[in-house]
């Protein structure tokens, strides 16, 4: 197996060159890091309450809640604001 996974990445430096096939191995190590470095820089309802409090507004009604996948699972949180 471990042979295989050389030859490939043999072949792909042939086929590619050297630059572009760093590439090809490297940006989908960080593409992935820095997904994980994101992470904490999610916001939960409660961080939503406290970054609205003042913003009070009779001009806007503000609406979170989770954005769902067309086969209803949880993509993520949102907050949206819409004039009344």
């Amino acid at each position: 197996m471990i042979r295989t996974e050389i030859d490939s990445e043999r072949s792909l430096i042939r086929v590619l060159g050297v630059t572009e096939a760093l590439a090809a191995l490297i940006i989908p190590v960080f593409y992935a890091w820095d997904g994980q470095a994101s992470m904490p820089r999610i916001y939960t309802f409660d961080d939503m309450d406290e970054l609205m409090e003042g913003m009070s507004s009779s001009d806007y009604r503000w609406e979170k809640g989770y954005a769902k996948t067309r086969k209803g699972g949880n993509l993520g949180i949102y907050l949206l604001g819409l004039p009344c």
